[in-house]
């Protein structure tokens, strides 16, 4: 748990930035943060099963871009 402290006290301030700025949607922490890290084991589920049609570098711009949608204000 020490570990993943860390990245998730990142995340917290990266989404409550991200709020008080108005690109994000306020919404609570632990849904935000299942979104994210579901998307991302999904992909690295995937990437395991050798089932990706290109190499996972290849999705970073895609996966950045469907994250930040899921997340963003409705304003921003």
């Amino acid at each position: 748990m020490l570990c993943v402290q860390e990245f998730m006290t990142e995340l917290m301030i990266f989404f409550e930035e991200g709020v008080r700025k108005g690109d994000l949607r306020n919404q609570d922490f632990f849904t935000a943060f299942g979104l994210f890290m579901g998307y991302l084991g999904g992909f690295v589920f995937l990437n395991g099963e050798n089932v990706l049609e290109r190499n996972l570098d290849t999705y970073t711009q895609e996966i950045a871009e469907n994250i930040y949608r899921a997340l963003k204000s409705e304003n921003g």
